[in-house]
């Protein structure tokens, strides 16, 4: 047994808000620039800070060793599926992944992380990818966040900015509802939490400003630079608000990124399950968003406007509800997901292209009342574009 383990007294924390149990050792050593994570983990999946894309940022002190993971998946809140970071790294989706967030991917390497791991034991890691908990923006549906130093001692509502939290979990061998307005303590130090957000949005406290601080300057006004302008600019639908459209934008190594058009539930002016539609489109080159509303008799639902009044659910999909054979998208509270083909094991599931065989399934995304599930169905005959084959 080596030093660090001697050194480890493991006792039961029990929480009367939390009712969580972890060892004593968990702990963040270091800034933004260089951290080390120290924390116990757990025979199966752990929620871990970001940090472990590459195994060999565990320290020597480290009990766990790198022939102790088994997997390390990540979580796209921009592609709303897992990512399969260790072992054969699905490399076509992360890149999708990095070109989500252009040059600085702090935000999505510091995200917390699935780990599977064999057995019992401290694990300990470093990382100089990391963004603070308490300043990082989050997409509408589910974020994995790392609970960095900054946040212990405060609860979510202190820190949700103008986010609007749906639910908060941490995971400790079963997942575990999270009280938005209980005080993260030292032992959440190092486990990642998982949150639900109905927007997307800035987390993280405001600091104090003084009222009477008069804002800066404008910038100065160049009538002749268009802005967001781009080397390519394509749209799907061409400013059609009954259709859900998609705009394309790059330079001149070709498109970097997209938007689809979406339905704003929260902008200013929106009215209570109406709405208002985020319709993006082309002037020449240059990429522009419009805020509109739908009109008298029309309400937004998933990215375009339809027919109906606010009692029209808010959760809809395109393949009719669990239909295994067909691969659908859905849109409700909590985000949207596409159907994707998955293959479990002994090591958990994770999603793949395509699969047979025992382990072979669909993990479908329907709609739960007005809000978005999943449900994984086995594919007898093996699966294959999203969808079981017949």
């Amino acid at each position: 047994m080596n030093k660090m383990m001697k050194k480890l007294m493991f006792f039961m924390v029990i929480s009367l808000s939390l009712n969580l149990v972890f060892a004593y050792t968990e702990q963040i050593q270091g800034d933004e620039d260089k951290i080390v994570y120290t924390a116990s983990v757990f025979q199966g999946w752990n929620i871990l800070n970001g940090g472990l894309y590459a195994l060999n940022h565990l320290t020597s002190e480290s009990d766990i060793k790198s022939d102790d993971i088994v997997a390390v998946y990540y979580y796209s809140p921009s592609q709303k599926q897992f990512i399969r970071i260790h072992p054969d790294l699905e490399n076509a989706k992360f890149q999708n992944e990095e070109n989500f967030y252009g040059s600085d991917k702090s935000l999505m390497y510091s995200s917390a992380v699935w780990v599977y791991i064999k057995r019992d034991g401290m694990i300990q890691y470093e990382t100089d990818d990391s963004h603070s908990m308490t300043k990082r923006s989050l997409t509408s549906g589910w974020n994995f966040l790392s609970v960095t130093g900054g946040a212990l001692g405060k609860s979510l509502n202190e820190m949700k900015g103008d986010c609007q939290i749906y639910n908060a979990y941490y995971y400790f061998k079963e997942y575990k509802k999270l009280d938005l307005d209980v005080k993260l303590s030292n032992d959440m130090a190092s486990h990642g939490l998982l949150i639900r957000v109905i927007n997307d949005c800035h987390f993280g406290s405001p600091g104090k400003v003084d009222s009477s601080l008069t804002p800066p300057p404008s910038l100065p006004l160049d009538t002749d630079y268009p802005e967001g302008q781009t080397s390519i600019c394509e749209d799907s639908d061409g400013y059609d608000l009954y259709t859900v459209g998609k705009t394309s934008y790059g330079g001149e190594s070709g498109v970097t990124g997209g938007k689809e058009d979406y339905c704003d539930f929260y902008a200013k002016g929106a009215e209570s399950r109406i709405g208002l539609l985020r319709e993006g489109y082309c002037d020449g080159k240059t990429y522009k968003e419009d805020l509109v509303k739908c009109g008298n008799g029309y309400v937004c639902r998933s990215g375009k406007c339809v027919q109906g009044d606010s009692s029209l659910s808010m959760c809809s999909e395109t393949d009719s509800g669990k239909d295994a054979f067909t691969a659908g998208k859905t849109v409700g509270i909590g985000g949207q997901g596409e159907d994707d083909c998955a293959f479990s094991n002994a090591n958990g599931v994770g999603l793949t292209d395509e699969c047979s065989g025992e382990g072979c399934s669909v993990y479908e995304n329907y709609c739960n009342e007005e809000e978005i599930a999943t449900e994984i169905i086995p594919c007898s005959n093996g699966c294959k574009n999203r969808a079981c084959i017949t």
